[in-house]
């Protein structure tokens, strides 16, 4: 085996990542998906994650395999037609396209729920700007695979934003300070 230099380490990281960009290539090729999408934001930088579920069948048994396809830096505002083309930039990197994808998970930011309803009129835009002759659109809707991606907003992430809501109301607000205050006594020696 050859030695990992500072001079040779970026061919071994090349050659890595096209094993991990290929294996994914083979374990998606024409199957339905799912994305899960989130952007976070530390210290003057925006991270766009994206992984995909998949269940993948062996002999006896199925399994649900996760593979993040991207972590990419967001130079721009944070709208969804970008988000949408920084997601379609991963997605063909992996050549996924749009009707593999059944659902994109995400938080409720409205860029996210936004990127989700483009992709969805795209498709049906594409459909409608080539033809105007009503013979050849109805010929085309027995063919037709419109994009329906359906968008499911993530369950923790909602609770979180119940959770916060809730303890900036002042009445819950002081109720819990009450209850932290009983807590604390009631942990003291004295009253064991």
């Amino acid at each position: 085996m050859n030695p990992i230099t500072s001079r040779n380490i970026m061919s071994f990281v090349s050659v890595r990542e096209q094993a991990i960009k290929d294996g994914i290539r083979a374990l998606v090729n024409g199957k339905l998906l799912s994305l899960k999408i989130d952007v976070a934001t530390r210290m003057d930088k925006a991270i766009l994650g994206i992984n995909q579920q998949i269940i993948h069948t062996n002999v006896n048994k199925s399994e649900i395999v996760v593979k993040t396809l991207g972590m990419i830096q967001l130079t721009y505002s944070h709208t969804g037609v970008y988000i949408r083309d920084k997601i379609l930039e991963i997605l063909d990197d992996y050549g996924i396209t749009l009707d593999q994808i059944f659902s994109v998970t995400s938080d409720n930011g409205r860029n996210m729920v936004k990127a989700i309803e483009i992709f969805n009129d795209d498709t049906e835009e594409s459909l409608l700007k080539d033809d105007t002759e009503s013979e050849k659109f109805m010929d085309k809707l027995d063919d037709l695979n419109l994009a329906n991606i359906h968008l499911v907003r993530c369950a923790a992430h909602t609770l979180q934003l119940c959770v916060y809501d809730v303890n900036k109301l002042d009445e819950i607000s002081e109720k819990i300070s009450i209850c932290r205050k009983l807590c604390k006594t009631l942990r003291t020696e004295t009253y064991r």
